[in-house]
């Protein structure tokens, strides 16, 4: 493979922003505002679908990047583990919400149960997000 013809990256990028409508973000801030504000595009996306799962991933993510001021790229089967992690840092009431959502969509996968019986998950962990975001600023 002859990569002396390969473009450069600035090429590449400029391609990616152009084409693809992606955007070379500069500091950690630019890029944690812009990794949260599409944390959140997932969540409401998720709400939309009825996934819990998809949601209560986004969610730990956002509070994630929130709390350590990182970005953190999971797959779902790290939640329990990202939760775990979590939880030292929050206080024991938000601990204890998330860890109970946790098992209700365990729950709910392994069961099948209704998407309706799990509509409580959404607006909470919508709220749960955005308020340790408040806190934070």
């Amino acid at each position: 493979m002859d990569l002396s013809k390969a473009p450069s990256v600035d090429v590449v990028v400029q391609v990616c922003e152009s084409v693809l409508g992606f955007r070379q973000i500069g500091t950690l801030e630019e890029r944690l505002v812009e990794a949260k504000a599409s944390l959140r595009r997932i969540m409401e996306a998720g709400t939309e679908k009825r996934d819990p799962a998809l949601v209560l991933h986004a969610a730990l993510s956002h509070i994630f990047a929130t709390l350590e001021k990182a970005l953190l790229n999971t797959s779902g089967k790290f939640v329990p583990v990202l939760l775990e992690h979590l939880e030292p840092k929050l206080d024991k009431g938000v601990a204890g919400q998330l860890r109970t959502i946790q098992q209700a969509v365990v729950l709910h996968i392994r069961s099948k149960s209704s998407v309706e019986d799990m509509d409580h998950v959404y607006p909470a962990l919508l709220t749960i997000t955005q308020d340790l975001e408040a806190k934070q600023k």
